[in-house]
């Protein structure tokens, strides 16, 4: 079995220090984003097929967490989500189940935060495996190079399209060939145009 890139995380969360804290924990299994707003949390958006788990505050200072988990949830956004508040009434553990979301007082406890990371590891691992089916097939039908279907795999993944060359091992005039050739056989303008389609057929599939 193919082995998954290490997890990336989203932690919309305002208060610095338990946002520093979950990064610090989240580091034995990946990398962590902090998002300390909810405008933050909206720029953060483009990138979120590569997120493998959220964890949400409620209360921000521009807005409710849950509700853009919510806007989240509506574009698109189906990683596991946990949703992290002081607050326990009835409404925001509500608002966590219709967003399909663990709910969990602060301070989290650390076993509740390994028993989520099980999970997005689990459903990392099994969007990754398709992720790579869908590549090698999308390659074979447009009769792209082994370089070429590495590259898309690489961009699908998440590396950013200026870190290529680097993941690649070869010179930037390489990948600038590669990416080249690739839009050419795919008729399409830009490689986030090739990506945004794998990630539909992958990711939607997956959630239906």
């Amino acid at each position: 079995m193919p082995v998954s890139p290490p997890l990336l995380f989203l932690i919309v969360e305002d208060d610095l220090t338990l946002s520093r804290t979950l990064a610090r924990f989240l580091s034995e299994f990946g990398d962590a984003q902090i998002a300390s707003s909810v405008a933050a949390a909206e720029a953060a958006m483009p990138r979120a097929a590569t997120f493998a788990g959220l964890l949400v505050d409620v209360g921000l200072g521009d807005g409710s967490g849950l509700e853009w988990l919510g806007r989240a949830r509506a574009a698109g956004l189906r990683a596991p989500a946990m949703v992290l508040t002081a607050q326990r009434d009835a409404d925001v553990i509500a608002g966590a189940q219709l967003t399909d979301a663990y709910y969990l007082p602060k301070p989290p406890r650390e076993a509740n935060l390994r028993a989520f990371v099980e999970r997005c590891k689990s459903e990392r691992t099994r969007a990754h495996v398709r992720l790579r089916e869908d590549v090698r097939a999308y390659g074979l039908r447009h009769a792209l190079s082994p370089r070429e279907e590495q590259a898309l795999m690489l961009a699908a993944s998440g590396v950013p399209r200026c870190d290529l060359a680097g993941a690649l091992g070869v010179e930037e005039t390489t990948t600038k060939t590669l990416v080249r050739n690739l839009l050419r056989k795919t008729h399409q303008c830009a490689l986030a145009d090739v990506v945004g389609e794998i990630h539909r057929n992958v990711f939607g599939e997956l959630d239906g």
